[in-house]
């Protein structure tokens, strides 16, 4: 329930802090004095799209705050729970709008997303607005009222999750097969560059060791006489390093034998242990050098087609391996292709059965609740001086047999106002005043079955009056025994038979225009309802017929 509602700096508003009851509350004023602003204000705080424009002048921003009991409202109860937003019984819904445009919005002083809000709102308040007519004569909408009256969310929900997977699968098999005779020329592409790559066969490590043969080859002549001639200069016939080594060492030993001379000694004769270390190697390496043009032409080759593939792939030589290993993972995704395009297939069939089942059942139910809402609708309708008025809600097929996000119909109200008449569409048929009278007939239905523990009618009654507008007032006042009811109205009949009345005025003071809103003593109301009935001059006897309709 409502409790409490507080606004600042908002249209013509300086700051308001109203306090609401269960029951109807009625809101009343002369025209053009705000009546619909407080209506406005809450559909802004549960999320309502912002506009800078309901920023007071001269003002940087507008504050709308909503306490809400939760007591007995498990619904939202639970969500506040799942989104660990919860703090007792009470929930304050916030929204400040700032003049840049930006708007922050909390729940329980919680920073909060606009989507939730607008969640949280849905299982709080319902508005019925000035709109509601135009709305009625859409066929979503007539849609959405008799899913809401018939409480087929879970159905819903279920054909719309069916569909969606089948036009995923739909839409994915259409892109695989659209673009089948490309994908067929990418496998030959591909398994061409494997078969080069695999011809090739180049190994982990290859290429470097290619590069060394390569250049031992390229090089052998040079790398012969170099080793000759070290070889030479260690141990040749001539003058070598070996030899006077040796002789050195002979001469350190003629010497005094002393500290010095000794580590020379020693020195000298690891050197030439480590010289003999070198002959040894190099004779071997001189050993394995070979001037093999065959081999070296083989390596020129190899080597070559190597350079070749990298610079057709741009990648790295020594990238060759993995880039075959990704081309080969390339033309296996490609490859099952029609694996998938077989498995998608089965997907669809399974999704349009799977949906026909769901639509099917919420076919039937979407039936049953047309005729509890044409039975209800039309003995209101009655009541409100249409005694030849019926509500047809019909369910038309629609033409093709695809699946479709809201099922398998199309739901259209039709309405019969003269007796012997075919029923025809609310638009092609109702007047005006004929449409308020459904519309509201609709809505006071509707409410009933929304189970929200708010429900806001604003001047949902235009276009009725007399004895139809008393029985628009005993219907507000019985809804209100099972919800909180708030209600703008013109109408004397339905404000008299409001448990709360609050009265909007509208002032001016230094070229400033502001809004009050006060909730009237029974006096007040009294004077209220007689403006309601006679105007500006109010008589006796206006006083007099206004405590009657309130006595009643």
């Amino acid at each position: 329930m409502l409790k409490h509602l507080h606004i600042k700096h908002f249209t013509i508003i300086d700051e308001l802090n109203l306090d609401l009851t269960d029951g109807l509350t009625v809101l009343t004023g002369e025209t053009g004095a705000g009546k619909s602003i407080l209506i406005d204000a809450l559909e802004l705080a549960l999320g309502a799209r912002a506009n800078t424009m309901l920023i007071q002048k001269d003002q940087k921003r507008c504050e709308i705050t909503a306490t809400i009991d939760t007591t007995h409202i498990t619904s939202a109860q639970k969500w506040l729970r799942d989104e660990e937003l919860d703090e007792g019984e009470e929930c304050l819904i916030s929204r400040v709008i700032s003049r840049d445009g930006r708007s922050r919005n909390t729940i329980n002083g919680r920073p909060c997303t606009l989507e939730q809000v607008r969640s949280l709102g849905a299982l709080l308040v319902h508005i019925h607005g000035q709109n509601q007519h135009t709305l009625l004569t859409q066929s979503d909408y007539q849609r959405k009222l008799l899913d809401t009256f018939a409480g087929h969310r879970e159905l819903c929900q279920n054909v719309r999750n069916h569909f969606q997977r089948w036009r995923q699968a739909n839409d994915e098999l259409s892109t695989l097969m659209g673009t089948d005779e490309d994908q067929a020329q990418k496998k030959e592409w591909l398994s061409f560059q494997i078969e080069e790559l695999s011809e090739l066969s180049l190994a982990e490590g290859e290429l470097a060791n290619l590069e060394a043969q390569y250049k031992k080859l390229s090089n052998a002549t040079q790398f012969i006489l170099s080793c000759e001639d070290i070889l030479n200069t260690l141990s040749g016939e001539g003058h070598n390093l070996m030899r006077e080594v040796d002789r050195i060492i002979q001469s350190l030993k003629q010497l005094p034998t002393e500290k010095e001379t000794t580590e020379a000694i020693q020195l000298l004769q690891q050197t030439s242990i480590h010289m003999e270390e070198a002959q040894h190697n190099v004779n071997r390496y001189l050993s394995n050098l070979t001037t093999d043009p065959q081999a070296l032409d083989q390596i020129e080759r190899r080597l070559a087609r190597i350079y070749e593939l990298a610079r057709k792939h741009k990648v790295l030589p020594e990238e060759l391996h993995q880039k075959q290993t990704r081309l080969e993972k390339e033309l296996e995704a490609l490859t099952g292709m029609d694996e998938r395009i077989a498995q998608l297939q089965t997907e669809i069939t399974t999704a349009q059965t799977n949906y026909q089942a769901a639509a099917e059942k919420l076919t039937l139910s979407r039936q049953a609740a047309a005729n509890r809402l044409n039975q209800a609708v039309t003995a209101h309708i009655k009541t409100l001086g249409m005694q030849h008025g019926e509500l047809h809600v019909t369910l038309q097929p629609l033409e093709d047999q695809m699946p479709h996000t809201y099922g398998n119909e199309r739901i259209a109200f039709l309405i019969v106002t003269n007796p012997g008449h075919t029923p025809h569409s609310l638009a092609k048929v109702a007047s005006g005043g004929e449409l308020s009278r459904i519309s509201l007939a609709i809505q006071v239905v509707a409410a009933e079955a929304f189970h929200s523990p708010t429900l806001i009618f604003d001047e949902v009654d235009v276009g009725i009056g007399g004895k139809t507008a008393d029985i628009v007032g005993q219907q507000l006042r019985k809804l209100g025994e099972k919800a909180q009811v708030l209600c703008v109205t013109h109408l004397p009949q339905v404000a008299a038979n409001g448990h709360q009345h609050l009265h909007i005025a509208k002032q001016v003071n230094n070229n400033k225009v502001t809004t009050s809103i006060t909730i009237l003593s029974a006096e007040e109301r009294t004077q209220e309802i007689a403006r309601m009935l006679g105007g500006v001059n109010i008589t006796e006897k206006t006083r007099a017929h206004a405590e009657e309709m309130l006595a009643r």
